[in-house]
């Protein structure tokens, strides 16, 4: 963008300011942009990821899903034990 000629110091005053409100009013609709970005995103944390297992109705975060899946292989393992306790009986 050139700067045109002025006549006198008010025109140049004047379409500087009108440059500068221009400027200012451009950076407060990017700013409302990303601050509206910014508020999708989810809080640090478990919720930040979420899974939906095979048959599960919902969304699991990443602590219920690691608890679902701690749960599951510990009944696996008791299951496991009880079967081995069986045969060496």
């Amino acid at each position: 963008m050139e700067t045109p000629k002025f006549n006198s110091d008010e025109e140049f005053f004047a379409w500087t300011f009108e440059k500068i409100s221009e400027a200012i009013t451009n950076l407060t609709k990017r700013l409302e942009q990303v601050e509206g970005g910014l508020m999708k995103i989810p809080p640090p944390g478990a919720d930040m990821i979420k899974y939906k297992p095979p048959g599960s109705p919902t969304y699991l975060n990443m602590k219920e899903l690691l608890d679902t899946m701690f749960a599951t292989l510990n009944h696996l393992e008791n299951r496991l034990n009880k079967i081995e306790e069986k045969l060496s009986d």
